[in-house]
């Protein structure tokens, strides 16, 4: 009789819904990601150490590399819940220096009850970092502590896949709707973290803040203007190049793209493509983009 295949430790907590978790159409990214964020911590807390200990006791710090959120049809609005469940793994690598964090997000009507309706996906890749100074937590990259990777179980250490990564942080393709628009905004230390770091969440939600802008300008073509405001996102993905800081400049780079059948009709995806960049230094610091589906 074969032995069951062991799986990765999970982490559980419910929360409850409010008004600010949501938009017209479904629940806003920037919570989601938070909620990710949440997750990782409490799953370090359980099987490992407490987040803050990592970083002070342990001088190891991790920051984004990529994430992925996804959002499950139908699309959730505030009257439709009371309640979200959160499960949550985490794998390290082979090498110990990069960590991968999974997250699912079901919606209950009442607490601890079934059935329950997944509403989104959110994975996340992480580079390990060392810390080399206490007091402003400047990082370089590195890997897990001994004493911590060996807490991880065999299920839970993977080999990255090289081929699969590069593949999923190429932009994908299409034609243009509308020419690039950009526009600048400070780093502010509302839009960072502990290390006066940019927060991947925040940083997401000025992405999301680029596409409404679209609505706002008199140039934007009437459909693509309705698009940018009017219909819910299927997924964001996000890959992160280059850290930035506070006080630091954001140029945010804009470009509407066709879905796969080349147009924007109501049952065509639309993306919005994101670049992120510092006006003092070359190099783009986030790619991201948005795909945006048919109004359910």
């Amino acid at each position: 009789m074969p032995m069951p295949t062991a799986t990765p430790r999970e982490i559980t907590f419910e929360v409850p819904t409010n008004p600010t978790q949501f938009g017209p159409d479904q629940l806003r990214p920037r919570f989601l990601l938070g909620l990710s964020m949440s997750a990782l911590s409490q799953w370090f807390a359980a099987y490992l150490v407490p987040h803050s200990r990592m970083l002070h006791d342990h001088l190891t710090g991790c920051v984004i590399g990529m994430v992925r959120l996804d959002s499950h049809l139908p699309d959730l609005r505030f009257c439709d819940a009371d309640w979200l469940a959160v499960s949550a793994r985490v794998e390290a690598s082979d090498s110990a220096t990069y960590l991968r964090l999974s997250v699912d997000i079901h919606a209950r009507l009442q607490a601890g009850t079934d059935p329950a309706l997944q509403v989104a996906t959110i994975r996340t890749d992480l580079r390990l970092l060392t810390v080399v100074d206490s007091q402003s937590l400047t990082g370089v990259p590195g890997t897990l502590p001994e004493s911590l990777f060996a807490l991880f179980r065999p299920e839970e250490i993977y080999r990255p896949d090289r081929k699969a990564q590069v593949l999923a942080a190429k932009p994908p393709e299409g034609k243009e709707l509308l020419e690039p628009v950009s526009w600048k905004t400070p780093l502010c230390r509302s839009h960072c973290e502990v290390a006066d770091q940019w927060l991947y969440s925040e940083l997401v939600e000025l992405l999301t803040q680029s596409r409404e802008r679209l609505f706002l300008r008199d140039t934007t073509p009437p459909e693509v203007a309705r698009i940018a405001v009017g219909r819910p996102v299927r997924s964001v993905t996000a890959v992160f190049r280059r850290a930035m800081y506070a006080f630091e400049t954001c140029r945010i780079t804009t470009r509407v793209l066709t879905g796969t059948n080349g147009g924007a009709g109501e049952g065509e995806p639309v993306i919005f493509q994101h670049s992120v960049d510092d006006p003092a230094r070359p190099g783009a610091c986030v790619t991201a983009w948005e795909t945006v589906g048919a109004t359910t």
